[in-house]
């Protein structure tokens, strides 16, 4: 016999909350200490809502149920379920809790029958009016047809775009204010060049963003300013603005060698603009000397000078330049007052014809074939903007900035969509958008607006590393290790001051920092949540606690002092307590390390020449010092490897130096010398798995930068700087087939700017280290690897890559499942058919345990589904993830809570099968992305034999097995034939289908 089985728990339920209602206070105000009320309300209507169930299917009844008390009396009580009708809400009998004749607490009720649904997640806002016509609306019901997740469709307003500060390259003292650069995505390899004498061009690649060598050129050769690259014959051209006459220096890229320079003849110098055309074979320079002017033609294929032209009376300073060689023509701007634009026709090599502009001063050029304009930005306060007809090479028109937008330095187009952009260098920076085929101005974007490091730890399996401050107040700054960012800083209370040494517990739960103070203090941080727990002040003289160890157990740490003699204080980190002190006979002693096995610790002590002290920990004694060969003054740091048998000190030298001690015979094997600028080494971190040691260098006031350096060789690999804060527009790159523009600031600290093309809104702002600003020239996009380049017109120069999109991380939601079930599919929103999606769902263990991982799958535009089986989730909290590997505005964004998401960076592939939460950047972004189930419906057929998941297509096959997964109530279909009975002791509804069921004989 078929049936439908309603039981009482309901209706207890109701009878619980109508309690609790009662019990709240008339007027609905809580005291700030009280339990927060069920439901919700104001100071006239209280609302608690309940429905049946979680999930419905279409075909299926929902009672949807308030429990309203409302002084005034209910006037109406309506739900409108999102998407799809309102349903009036009625009192409920007597009996159940209905209204009575003076109780201001009733209950309303509706039984809705499903229809119209999708398989997503549906919200209902219930509407309660009172008699006296106030209203008030509760929002906190959902339900699905069955499903989890966010299944609301967002946008492409990414917080910060989706930008992310991947690292930077740090170059030599005399690789400095780089002023223009090409780039080879193709080979895979940018160059930058610089300003000093004699110049350097600087090579990066572009695939790990790694300095990987750099090319001084000859004397003389000095300053830079120019630059143009022929992809396809394999070499790139330098013009210097130095000396008389000037010199184009030949680059061959495949050995990054020079090959060869010309130079010009006298007059033609100071060489400031550049266009090329490959195709061609030629490539032409503008000169910033004399008047008039000059451009010289160079011959590509034996580099050799051609012809030059020199300009009318007037034309000098050719400061910007475009080229369209479908056209046949260049385009050089003067620098001058008024501004004057002159035309070259590349077939004859000769000027024709010059346009003398209102405006003065052109300094940067953008040009549009296609549509038949070239713009002219100028430096000017206020800047204008001037529009050329090619074909006719005449002026059509300008735009003049508003007050305040000032020296318009930079200019990209993007002839697709029928806008340019136009930055200004200045604060703030400001975009001044303007539509291209009117030109008109359409709208204005104006733009927004730590040091000292003396200790530094690693934790290599969880990817961070840790640095002290010497400041007032002192402050602890994490490292990112994957990406090589900074991710969060503390800053400590007064007195907690001068960090210069610090250790971390085996178990990567706390760290202990000491304090250059009088006496000491050791401050303890919990990493879990990146806070400070509690401080331990030591005694009198012992003092500027400069150097730290810990014990592989765990059980005490060792702090030096830095005092004559120095001494070394023993703590007990069980109950944080000081309990011995050791007086080593040097002073100083300003760092440490111990071997892995807690028997020796070995401390430096700053004196010149430096000495090193070996102390065996079991009884606590001195047994050696070691003094260093001359120049190896002031040990600041070190690190230990004991699997290779070597430890490092780091000198407070300039340039700073790096001694390897062996640790067998405990004598001194090898020195390394770094660059100029990284001197006074004070902090260090080794990760010898990884192979590899980091040293940070000193140099208040300029920026302070990380040196790695490689074990295996003893060579240093790469440099990066720390951060610091930095604005004023001066350098830009457009994507167009991203759709985005990026705009670097010259200020130090520097910001990079990402501006939406399509609706001309800045999508996000990322502020950049210390010394990541001054940005200058252009920047370089490479789209296909979704980065961006800019370069810092700074001593010593720096280049930061920036991550432009959501190709190089996995992405994470919290979702609720609210109900147990076997999982359907898994669905995901993108709004470009671009690149490739992967999927997947953890659960909310620490760490984060991988269940199910979708295969790679082209992302098309729309929802794209995945099935799922064997995969059945409890009620609980899970994590959707998901991976896509184009640089497009594929995921859907909507802001969320915190909480609501983490990050993090891993290139496209398989996902990890598992993610601690300490290595994940949690975030509050809200992606749309959902699954679907098998919820508070399950399937049941006696004659089925096959894989079980209570599925429609594999349903059980007896009434226990479905029972066990409606133990919160839902609806069991049934079919088949059983000859055995049914017992039923828990609230379920039966539904019969395959042609109906039989129960029993």
């Amino acid at each position: 016999m078929i049936h439908s089985i309603r039981h009482a728990h309901f209706v207890r339920r109701i009878r619980i909350l109508t309690m609790a209602l009662l019990l709240l206070v008339p007027s609905f105000s809580f005291a700030a200490k009280a339990p927060a009320p069920v439901g919700t309300g104001d100071s006239r209507i209280h609302i608690i809502p309940t429905l049946s169930a979680p999930s419905v299917k279409n075909g299926g009844t929902l009672t949807i149920q308030a429990l309203v008390k409302a002084p005034a009396g209910v006037a109406k009580v309506e739900a409108e379920i999102e998407g799809l009708e309102t349903v009036q809400l009625k009192p409920a009998p007597m009996n159940l809790g209905g209204a009575m004749p003076g109780n201001p607490v009733a209950l309303f009720r509706a039984d809705w029958k499903a229809r119209g649904l999708k398989e997503q997640v549906y919200r209902i806002s219930l509407r309660v009016t009172d008699k006296k016509g106030h209203t008030h609306i509760d929002r906190s019901l959902s339900f699905s047809d069955p499903a989890a997740g966010n299944s609301t469709v967002g946008s492409t307003n990414y917080p910060s775009a989706g930008m992310r500060r991947e690292g930077n390259t740090i170059c030599t003292y005399n690789e400095s204010q780089i002023n223009c650069g090409v780039i080879d995505p193709a080979g895979g390899y940018a160059y930058f060049a610089t300003a000093s004498s004699p110049s350097v061009i600087i090579k990066v690649r572009l695939s790990d963003f790694t300095r990987v060598a750099s090319l001084t050129l000859n004397a003389y050769e000095n300053n830079i300013m120019c630059a143009v690259i022929d992809q396809a014959g394999g070499y790139a051209y330098f013009g210097t603005n130095y000396g008389d006459p000037g010199v184009i220096v030949k680059i061959r890229l495949s050995d990054f060698t020079r090959v060869g320079a010309l130079t010009l003849n006298a007059g033609e110098t100071l060489l400031t603009s550049a266009v090329i055309d490959p195709a061609a074979g030629y490539a032409y320079f503008g000169t910033n000397w004399g008047s008039p002017g000059t451009i010289v033609k160079v011959r590509l294929s034996d580099f050799t000078r051609v012809g030059y032209i020199r300009l009318a009376s007037g034309e000098s300073s050719l400061k910007c330049a475009a080229i369209d060689p479908a056209g046949g023509y260049a385009y050089f701007g003067c620098y001058t007052s008024p501004g004057t634009i002159v035309r070259i026709a590349l077939s004859t090599f000769t000027r024709t014809g010059a346009i003398t502009l209102p405006e003065s001063i052109p300094v940067s050029a953008a040009i549009d074939p296609a549509g038949d304009a070239a713009y002219f930005g100028t430096d000017t306060e206020p800047g204008s903007i001037v529009k050329i007809r090619l074909s006719t090479f005449s002026r059509i028109g300008a735009i003049t900035a508003y007050s305040g937008e000032n020296r318009i330095t930079t200019a990209a187009v993007d002839p697709a969509a029928g806008f340019g952009y136009f930055a200004t260098n200045n604060y703030p920076g400001h975009v001044i958008k303007v539509n291209l085929g009117s030109f008109t101005r359409e709208s204005t974007l104006t733009l927004q607006t730590e040091t000292l490091v003396k200790t530094g730890l690693i934790d290599p399996a969880a990817k961070f590393a840790y640095f002290g401050t010497c400041t007032t107040p002192a402050k602890v700054v994490k490292v990112g290790l994957s990406d090589f960012t900074r991710s969060a800083t503390i800053t400590l209370p007064t007195g907690e001051n001068y960090f210069a040494s610090s250790v971390i517990d085996p178990t990567r739960t706390y760290a202990y920092f000491g304090t250059g103070t009088e006496p000491g203090i050791v401050v303890k941080i919990r990493l879990s949540d990146f806070a400070r727990v509690d401080a331990l002040s030591l005694n009198a003289g012992e003092d500027w606690l400069a150097s730290a160890l810990i014990d592989p157990a765990g059980e005490y740490a060792y702090f030096g002092t830095y005092t004559a003699p120095g001494k070394i204080v023993k703590v007990r980190l069980s109950d944080f307590t000081r309990v011995a002190v050791l007086s080593t006979g040097v002073n100083s002693l300003v760092c440490a390390v111990m071997d892995p096995a807690g028997t020796y610790a070995y401390f430096g002590s700053e004196m010149s020449p430096g000495r090193i002290v070996k102390v065996r920990l079991s009884d606590f004694t001195v047994l050696d010092t070691l003094k260093l060969g001359t120049g190896l003054n002031s040990p600041k740091c070190a690190v230990i490897d004991s699997s290779r048998g070597y430890a490092y000190f780091g000198t407070n030298t300039s340039p700073g130096m790096v001694a390897r001690i062996r640790l067998s015979d405990f004598l001194c094997d090898g020195i390394l010398t770094l660059n100029s600028t990284e001197s006074n080494l004070q902090s260090a971190t080794i990760d010898p798995a990884g192979g590899y040691a980091y040293f940070a260098p000193y140099t208040y006031p300029n920026p302070t930068n990380i040196v790695k350096v490689r074990l295996y060789d003893f060579t240093i690999t790469g440099e990066m700087p720390l951060s610091s804060e930095e604005t004023a527009i001066a350098s830009a790159g457009i994507d167009t087939a991203g759709g985005y523009a990026y705009f670097g600031t010259s200020l130090d600290p520097g910001m990079v700017l990402k501006v939406r093309l399509s609706d001309f809104t800045k999508a996000g702002a990322l502020t950049l280290g210390s010394g990541e600003g001054n940005f200058r020239s252009p920047a370089l996009i490479d789209a296909g690897r979704g980065c961006a380049y800019f370069a810092a017109n700074s001593v010593p120069g720096r280049i930061v890559k920036i991550g432009i999109a959501y190709n190089t991380f996995v992405h994470a939601n919290l979702i609720q499942m609210p109900e147990q079930g076997p999982v359907k599919d898994v669905r995901f929103y993108s709004h470009e058919t671009r690149g490739n999606l992967r999927l997947a769902v953890y659960d909310n263990n620490s760490p984060r345990n991988l269940l199910w991982q979708s295969p790679s799958m082209a992302a098309m535009s729309g929802w794209n589904i995945v099935p799922v089986t064997g995969l059945t989730l409890p009620a609980g909290n899970y994590w959707l993830a998901w991976q896509a590997d184009s640089t497009g505005d594929v995921p859907s964004y909507t802001s969320g809570l915190s909480g609501n998401g983490f990050y993090l960076s891993q290139p496209y592939g398989l996902f990890p099968t598992t993610i601690d939460p300490a290595t994940a950047q949690a975030t509050s972004n809200l992606w749309t992305e959902y699954l679907t189930y098998y919820g508070s419906q399950i399937w049941v057929n006696f004659n089925y034999f096959g894989v079980e998941t209570g599925a429609p297509d594999t349903p059980f096959n007896t009434l226990d097995e479905g029972l066990s997964e409606l133990t919160g109530g839902g609806t069991m279909h049934l079919g088949g034939t059983t000859p055995a009975g049914a017992r039923i002791t828990q609230p379920v509804r039966i539904e019969p289908y395959a042609s109906g069921a039989r129960i029993g004989r």
